[in-house]
């Protein structure tokens, strides 16, 4: 009896855990669909309307981007990921960096206001990708990973790694190379954004 009562307690108890767990999941996936309407609707106005142009905004977004993919892919090669891939990792980027600059060259738009103030507009093929790639990342990560803490990630990850490395390396791989596309096709715009802009203020 004293036995059945706490094996009962026991199934009570993972019931309520995984209820927990489930509300927490939906409630850190809500947050991330609201940082995600957020963000097009930011870029949609930049597209639409122009945005003027910060210098030291678009350098330190680049640079907190950019430490954010570095912790996200020395995550994945600790998770199992092999080492050689930092190969087509790097292909990818230059390569995205390239395109996006060179795409960069007939959507971009810059001018200056009567104020001295420079703005910019930038291509709709550019808040397309973005959107895309972001939503994708998420999509994926939820489905494959969970929303979990990136403590919790880690471990899981090299959980299900170490179970079936056919599906979940791909994924990994995937989600790593979407993350750097999305940093690639920043840098390249931000990277012509300035320039022009250094053009426009002195000039040229």
């Amino acid at each position: 009896m004293i036995r059945s009562t706490k094996l009962f307690i026991v199934k009570i108890e993972k019931y309520k855990n995984n209820i927990v767990d489930i509300i927490l999941s939906s409630y850190r996936l809500l947050i991330k669909i609201g940082i995600i309407i957020i963000s097009i609707l930011s870029r949609s106005k930049k597209v639409l309307k122009g945005s003027k142009t910060r210098p030291s905004i678009l350098f330190g977004i680049t640079v907190i981007s950019s430490v954010f993919l570095i912790y996200v892919l020395i995550n994945s090669f600790l998770i199992g990921i092999p080492v050689y891939y930092v190969i087509p990792y790097f292909i990818l980027f230059v390569a995205t960096i390239f395109l996006s600059e060179r795409y960069s060259d007939s959507t971009l738009k810059l001018w200056k206001e009567n104020d001295g103030s420079v703005y910019f507009k930038i291509g709709i093929y550019h808040l397309f990708i973005y959107i895309v790639s972001i939503l994708t990342d998420i999509i994926l990560a939820s489905i494959f990973l969970g929303s979990f803490s990136f403590r919790d990630n880690f471990v899981r990850s090299r959980e299900l790694i170490s179970q079936d490395q056919s599906v979940f390396i791909p994924v990994i791989i995937l989600l790593d190379s979407l993350g750097i596309v999305c940093l690639a096709m920043m840098i390249g715009l931000n990277r012509k954004i300035l320039l022009r802009y250094k053009n426009i203020k002195s000039g040229n």
